[in-house]
């Protein structure tokens, strides 16, 4: 999907497309990935928008030379041929045409809305996905997650990663798990164990009844960590309130709850966490840093040296 189209070279004169090309790249201030490049006689390469404070905003890229012989004949303000053969076997000339900061920031919000828009497509697609491909790892014995059906651009989105992660906490608990799963002929360089007769993949419906159970079971345990992190939370509230009524009721600091300690033979540490003790460091011993409440409503923490 063409994105801009820009007049590049010193004369302004070449016909410059610019393609969201998804990778699952970040998007900086500086740096903007996610694109491709387009110059006559030469197919989309990727390329990135940049900056350097010696030439300023640029968009960047490599080109086959062969692939592109009127490439030479254009006047470029910022190139150079690279001697050495790219990972593909060939030799490339890396290009790069200086544009606008306005142009650089207008691609950067493009994409940016792009990137948004594809992880919103990806989040609903694995949202409705009953199927996944296992592997189990010949070394570690991990167990690997994939959609090999997935768009190439949503296996490079982060609701792809948190996908993945979802299903190999639960996938994992399930076992003889081969047993429940279809193999495939699909074979990657991971050394996948999940057969023992073959390299190959696993497919399974995640509707199966083994999975549904442990996706209960799952989600119960999930929902009891909520609760006692709920509960925690307002235990420590009610301290805190405790606290602070006793603190304003006698006036005086009211230390209630342990934090953290510090090594006081450490002077690093202390430097660095308790500068004020410094002056006594070798006369410290274990410095123990409490949550304390003040008369006037304020909780703060407070380090306490042993000695």
């Amino acid at each position: 999907m063409i994105i801009k189209e820009l007049k590049a070279g010193k004369n302004k004169d070449v016909p410059l497309k610019i393609y969201f090309d998804f990778r699952g790249e970040d998007v900086g201030r500086y740096w903007t990935g996610n694109i491709s490049a387009e110059l006559p006689g030469a197919k989309p390469v990727e390329a990135h928008v940049g900056h350097s404070s010696k030439h300023g905003w640029y968009i960047k890229a490599y080109f086959p030379i062969d692939g592109l012989l009127k490439l030479p004949k254009i006047p470029n303000e910022y190139e150079k041929i690279l001697k050495k053969e790219k990972a593909k076997g060939y030799k490339c000339k890396e290009v790069a045409f200086l544009i606008t900061e306005d142009e650089a920031k207008e691609i950067r919000q493009i994409v940016e809305k792009k990137i948004e828009e594809t992880e919103k497509k990806a989040e609903e697609y694995f949202s409705k996905r009953d199927v996944a491909y296992i592997g189990i790892g010949g070394d570690t014995h991990q167990l690997y997650v994939a959609d090999f059906d997935a768009p190439k651009e949503f296996r490079e989105t982060k609701a792809y990663g948190k996908w993945q992660e979802h299903w190999e906490k639960i996938l994992k608990r399930i076992d003889r798990l081969y047993e429940i799963a279809e193999k495939t002929d699909i074979t990657t360089p991971l050394y996948n164990v999940l057969f023992s007769d073959s390299n190959c993949w696993g497919r399974v419906s995640l509707n199966h009844p083994a999975v549904k159970r442990t996706v209960e079971e799952y989600e119960k345990e999930l929902e009891e960590k909520k609760r006692k992190r709920e509960e925690a939370e307002r235990k420590r509230e009610e301290r805190e309130l405790e606290a602070i009524e006793e603190a304003k009721r006698t006036g005086k600091p009211v230390y209630f709850e342990v934090v953290g300690y510090i090594d006081g033979d450490d002077y690093n540490q202390v430097k660095m966490f308790c500068p004020e003790f410094l002056d006594d460091f070798g006369e410290l011993g274990l410095i123990t840093i409490w949550k304390v409440a003040y008369p006037d409503g304020t909780i703060r923490e407070k380090a306490v040296p042993s000695y």
